[in-house]
């Protein structure tokens, strides 16, 4: 019988080779493919994982730094409104404008008539006037950064 094995080998050991060839190149092609494609897989996993630990991560960030902000506003505000005084600079904006006699002219106006003399004249006195405000404001600033200075040294 074993001899019967061995002819029958030797008779189609051409067709026998060929198809342990084919069956061993198959089955190594399927494994590399296997494990290829759970490569890919945990691959893929893993950048989900780290898109949402990085999406996380900056939601958490945003809710600490609106925290903190919200809550180092009302510090923040009454600093503000003890060293800049803005109530007084206020004051002094609303009063510039209730000073002005005349609105400005339209465009439509001003594109027909030409200005009269006596405008022109009162544009240079608002402009000095509004020259001295700003002058006046601009210590005022002054005096409130080195004030502010003073306090935080």
């Amino acid at each position: 019988m074993l001899s019967a094995v061995q002819g029958f080998a030797n008779r189609h050991r051409k067709g026998l080779v060929i198809t342990a060839g084919l069956t061993g190149g198959i089955y190594m092609m399927g494994k590399y493919a296997k494990s290829k494609l759970l490569e890919f897989h945990e691959k893929s996993a893993s950048e989900r994982t780290a898109k949402e630990n990085m999406k996380r991560r900056f939601e958490q960030n945003q809710q600490d730094c609106m925290f903190t902000v919200l809550s180092l506003l009302p510090t923040l505000g009454d600093q503000l409104l003890h060293e800049l005084n803005v109530e007084l600079i206020t004051a002094k904006l609303q009063q510039t404008r209730s000073q002005r006699p005349t609105p400005a002219p339209t465009p439509d106006s001003s594109m027909i008539l030409p200005p009269k003399p006596e405008q022109q004249d009162d544009d240079k006195q608002e402009q000095e006037g509004s020259a001295e405000n700003m002058a006046e404001e601009k210590d005022e600033s002054e005096k409130a950064k080195d004030d502010q200075e003073a306090v935080s040294t």
